[in-house]
């Protein structure tokens, strides 16, 4: 678990930088929080970066678990199938799908504002490279806490 610094400056140094890197950097998962979480309810946001994402795996079990609405940013492309989407909606759970202008390349920007209006309490979303930066900006600027997860497939290598 990782707090964001509640400042620019705090986020600059290098000793947070040092810590930041090392997170990102390990097999195990990763939450991001911000300085102050706006939220405490909402639905759980999962941004689906590949079409097989395991972030929708991941935000779909969480969503049963709490018994809140389920909500898929499509950053892969719009209309997808996710087998987990199917266990999330039998178990009674909404699900909503949002597609992100210009994905399957769509930047953090784009999909900050696919997520416009949300009330998330959490965002999962898979760590591929150069994919810190974003969950922090996400962190950030939703004040939402953001699990990074390893991508399918990952570990098998070690």
């Amino acid at each position: 678990m990782l707090i964001e610094p509640r400042s620019p400056a705090e986020r600059a140094t290098g000793q947070f930088r040092w810590l930041f890197e090392a997170a990102l950097s390990s097999a195990a998962a990763v939450m991001l929080l911000p300085p102050q979480p706006a939220r405490r309810t909402g639905p759980i946001v999962a941004i689906a970066v590949t079409a097989d994402d395991e972030s929708v795996a991941v935000a779909a079990s969480l969503a049963v678990a709490a018994r809140e609405p389920l909500v898929v940013v499509e950053a892969a492309g719009p209309g997808l199938d996710y087998p987990a989407l199917r266990m999330a909606t039998e178990a009674g759970i909404a699900v909503q799908r949002l597609p992100v202008p210009g994905s399957p390349n769509a930047d953090v920007t784009a999909i900050l504002d696919a997520m416009a209006g949300l009330q998330e309490r959490l965002v999962v979303m898979s760590r591929l490279p150069a994919d810190g930066e974003a969950a922090a900006a996400i962190a950030g600027r939703r004040a939402t806490p953001v699990l990074l997860i390893e991508p399918a497939g990952a570990g098998a290598a070690e």
